[in-house]
């Protein structure tokens, strides 16, 4: 069952400063991963952003290993990003 869209889908925030090499750039979320993709990012096997995300956070002591991860752009590129590691608006 899908689960009901991420409440910032269709907004650019701010990753915030300390997440290394993208820190500070603006992101376009698309919606939670598993409702882009129909599944969760830990089982996407061959999609180039979840491989990156998953490299990059075996990198990044204290992000958590769950599906609270969105998806979206940097410029064109597609990336995934834990909900921990954006700047969100209240």
């Amino acid at each position: 069952m899908k689960r009901p869209a991420f409440k910032f889908a269709s907004q650019i925030v701010t990753i915030k400063p300390s997440v290394k090499d993208f820190g500070g750039m603006k992101f376009y979320i698309e919606d939670y991963w598993e409702n882009v993709f129909g599944r969760s990012w830990t089982v996407s096997n061959g999609n180039p952003a979840a491989m990156l995300y998953g490299i990059r956070i075996g990198f990044s002591p204290g992000i958590p290993l769950n599906d609270e991860v969105v998806y979206g752009k940097i410029g064109g590129a597609g990336h995934i990003f834990h909900v921990s590691e954006l700047e969100l608006p209240e």
